[in-house]
């Protein structure tokens, strides 16, 4: 997730430079309103070590700083000599010091401060409650699974802390598939290391980014950032709605049935259901479960 609410995430929190140690050079938001990535991306496909740290790059000697390159060739052409030369004026008054790279953040334009996931959820928890939330429903995905989803939304589903709150549940409300947190809604969907592990295998079988969510409107609402067609969007929208609900399964075997919880299980069982769900549902006559099985996206 890179944008929200039609906020950049990633300019709106950038490193403040300490030792070097920590900042990636090119990767990470410290020179400026983007990473130098994108700024200088000819520079970038030239550098050997593309997660290099900052203390790789900027060595300093007696108050003096040098920069360290490790190219695979020396910047010649035109465009190459001129974003060498944005970047150093870029560079220009820079330093490290002893201290330790930190991350702030300006999420409300008003006031810099320490970067905190903590802060972040609640800034953006305020802002969904102030917009709302309506959920796009797909029509090849069962209702079952889009119920599922919506309730998860709404705060409606049976997790052990919601039990707890109406005096159904006694015992202990922890999770029961990583057994480390309490099970709320948004832990099982998406602070849990079984789920999380869940949506990383996901976004690579999608050739999407990494999936980060706060919560569950997050997965819901993922489907908006992805590059891509209006098919390629639904397609995702779909998958992110079955795997919910292969989540829950999960959790419910485990729970009922002792059954044990394996992420990779988890995804071959959400291939399947969204093969044949879509199969039958979609007039689709190339649609092969082998190509499926290793890419989603293989339609497209």
């Amino acid at each position: 997730m890179d944008r929200f609410q039609g906020k950049n995430f990633y300019s709106k929190v950038y490193a403040k430079l300490g030792d070097g140690k920590f900042i990636q050079f090119w990767i990470d938001n410290w020179c400026g309103m983007e990473a130098l990535r994108i700024r200088c991306p000819n520079l970038f496909k030239l550098e050997r070590k593309k997660r290099c740290k900052l203390a790789d790059r900027i060595k300093q000697y007696d108050g003096n700083w040098e920069l360290a390159w490790d190219w695979t060739r020396i910047p010649s052409s035109e465009v190459e000599r001129q974003e060498l030369e944005t970047l150093l004026g870029m560079m220009e008054g820079r330093t490290l010091s002893f201290g330790r790279d930190s991350w702030c953040w300006n999420w409300t334009g008003q006031k810099d401060s320490d970067f905190s996931v903590r802060a972040l959820k609640k800034a953006m928890v305020e802002e969904y409650q102030q917009v709302g939330f309506v959920m796009y429903w797909i029509k090849w995905v069962p209702i079952k699974c889009s119920i599922n989803a919506w309730r998860a939304a709404c705060q409606r589903i049976p997790t052990k802390t919601e039990l707890r709150r109406r005096d159904v549940l006694t015992g202990s409300v922890t999770c029961s598939m990583c057994e480390d947190q309490d099970e709320t809604v948004e832990h099982l969907f998406t602070g849990c290391v079984v789920a999380m592990e869940v949506w990383a295998r996901i976004a690579a079988w999608c050739k999407i980014p990494p999936i980060y969510a706060f919560d569950v409107k997050d997965l819901l609402e993922l489907y908006k950032t992805v590059a891509g067609n209006k098919k390629r969007k639904k397609i995702i929208h779909g998958i992110i709605i079955a795997s919910m609900w292969a989540i829950w399964l999960a959790r419910n075997d485990k729970v009922f049935n002792r059954k044990e919880t394996k992420a990779e299980v988890i995804v071959e069982k959400i291939k399947a259901n969204t093969f044949w769900w879509f199969k039958n549902r979609i007039s689709c006559n190339n649609f092969v479960w082998n190509e499926w099985w290793r890419n989603s996206m293989y339609l497209m």
